[in-house]
């Protein structure tokens, strides 16, 4: 593990983070601590991202609000039956009104992500605008068209892209900027419908617009059953033809994206290209089994930004501007403090 020793302490990289962010009370930071952990756990790869290519004085803020996002679509996405799902859904909105308004809570991970709202002065109405969002996604039964997935982007994919992306712009982000980086939700959203293709017809949910499978003279049981036609060959195109489209589109907010955030943000695009790449290799075949990403492009893409990220650290020091961030490995002390 990665330490360093200052005024007779240890210090690992995941606490110098918190450090560099202004976190220093106990407490709150063993709430960031449990974030992390949270989100160490559900999404290993983002979270090696985030300690690998943004500042140490950023990574504790993103974190936060990544597990704050994560934690709400888990209960959305939860086994259980929809009034369960509801009534917990309905005391987590409530629990994080409060913290936003008090910044009290009994979670952890409510508590940081309410100073981290704070601190990076977001507005609580994105936050709320969220929250409605995914509440209509508790009894979610798909679209009949394309304009209904596409009004799902603007009311629940989008608000929930820039409770993180959000953080870079005060308020995060006015109408403008968010127009930029709604092709990015869109791209992102129709790329995790067709990874999961497989997943979630076999637990009875159809995320493509109904419509479409009309058009293509396919129905729900020829996708369930992997049926590899001509109408269904047809469709997956299709739908990654828009994918692309969007991915393409999707590249512009590295003109509104912070310099802190663009090695993220490239890594994010660069990985999203080589997820539509392997489903449009596998076509009909995606509905055999999920697709995933695997280890080595991820890692060699993670490399490759952190490398851009060094180099361009190292430009900044020469020419006086640079501030001379540490980096971090993915778990080096994320568990201590």
């Amino acid at each position: 593990m990665k330490v360093t020793k200052t005024s007779g302490a240890v210090r690992t990289p995941w606490q110098r983070a918190l450090d560099s962010a202004g976190i220093t009370t106990a407490k709150l930071r063993r709430d960031y601590t449990t974030a992390a952990r949270r989100l160490l756990t559900r999404e290993t790869a983002g979270y090696a991202a985030v300690r690998a290519l943004l500042p140490a004085r950023l990574q504790p803020h993103l974190v936060a609000a990544t597990a704050f996002s994560c934690a709400t679509d888990d209960i959305v996405d939860a086994e259980r039956p929809v009034a369960v799902r509801t009534a917990a859904f309905g005391r987590w909105r409530e629990a994080t009104r409060t913290a936003l308004d008090t910044g009290r809570s009994r979670f952890p991970v409510l508590r940081a992500y309410a100073h981290t709202a704070a601190v990076c002065e977001q507005s609580p109405g994105g936050v709320l605008e969220y929250l409605e969002g995914t509440a209509g996604d508790l009894e979610f039964t798909g679209f009949e068209t394309e304009a209904a997935y596409q009004a799902y982007v603007d009311r629940l994919t989008l608000p929930f892209l820039m409770i993180s992306t959000g953080l870079q712009y005060p308020g995060g982000g006015d109408p403008a900027v968010r127009a930029r980086w709604r092709p990015f939700a869109d791209a992102s959203q129709r790329l995790d419908f067709l990874t999961d293709l497989h997943t979630d017809l076999r637990a009875g949910r159809l995320c493509l617009p109904r419509e479409d499978l009309t058009r293509h003279g396919v129905t729900v049981t020829d996708l369930a059953g992997a049926r590899d036609t001509y109408g269904v060959r047809r469709l997956i195109a299709e739908t990654c033809a828009r994918t692309r489209a969007a991915l393409t589109e999707a590249h512009g907010v590295l003109e509104i994206a912070t310099p802190d955030y663009q090695p993220l943000v490239r890594a994010g695009l660069s990985l999203w290209e080589h997820r539509l790449n392997e489903v449009e290799r596998r076509g009909a075949a995606v509905l055999r089994r999920p697709v995933s990403t695997g280890i080595r492009e991820p890692l060699s893409i993670l490399l490759r930004e952190t490398r851009e990220r060094g180099r361009e650290r190292e430009r900044g020091q020469r020419q006086g501007q640079g501030q001379g961030q540490g980096r971090a490995s993915a778990s080096d002390g994320v568990f201590s403090d």
